[in-house]
């Protein structure tokens, strides 16, 4: 029953959505809710791109400690292993369906890595080396995955097959909130397998996400 409780409160936690938070506290100064602008997704590359970027440091700094607090909050109520990627897991699952702004949220990309850092620092810094040469190669779709991959290999000896089961349950909540959100360009596609490999990759259903160059100018 804790266990439940306790996922309950993550996927609660999760809800709050620091894009759609950004939105209603200024919203005065925005002419378009977040979902209506640029790829339409409630998270940080969203508004970097389409609001600037100290809007999205903010909104990643929020969606960041829900992963974060997920795990640490667990961790104070005796929770370990297996257990606490659950927890994190919901917290994701509240980032990218958020109950509190009628389920329209984000990819849930920061939040996972504030479930790396809170669960193990030196894995979360492996991670994000290894990931490197994919973000460089504009691969940023696959990222996530690559962390959920590393995270596996390197806690599989520490916590057994328990810990690669609840690292599939994060893939899929990623995986299947890509294709919720293309969900028409996938239907269309007379290449449904195209668009499925582009959504692994780059987390786009045809194009290439932008460049390093387009991300930081």
């Amino acid at each position: 029953m804790s266990l439940i409780l306790f996922s309950l409160f993550a996927y609660l936690l999760g809800s709050l959505n620091g894009a759609q938070f950004l939105h209603h506290i200024f919203r005065g100064r925005y002419a378009r809710h977040i979902t209506r602008i640029g790829t339409e997704n409630a998270g940080a590359q969203n508004v970097w791109m389409s609001l600037g970027k100290g809007s999205a440091l903010i909104v990643f700094a929020v969606d960041f400690l829900k992963g974060f607090i997920a795990i640490f909050a667990g961790r104070i109520f005796g929770f370990e292993g297996a257990a606490l990627i659950i927890f994190g897991a919901f917290a994701i699952l509240g980032h990218n369906w958020p109950v509190f702004f009628h389920f329209r949220g984000g990819r849930g990309f920061a939040a996972l890595i504030g479930i790396f850092y809170a669960f193990n620092p030196i894995v979360a810094i492996v991670a994000s080396l290894v990931s490197i040469p994919f973000v460089l190669l504009r691969f940023a779709g696959i990222v996530p995955f690559i962390f959920l991959v590393v995270g596996s290999f390197m806690l599989f000896m520490n916590f057994g097959v328990t810990i690669v089961a609840a690292y599939i349950f994060i893939a899929a909540i990623l995986y299947a909130k890509r294709l919720y959100a293309e969900w028409d360009s996938l239907k269309k596609s007379k290449s449904k397998l195209f668009v499925l490999k582009n959504l692994l990759i780059y987390d786009r259903a045809t194009n290439k996400p932008p460049s390093l160059h387009d991300f930081f100018t």
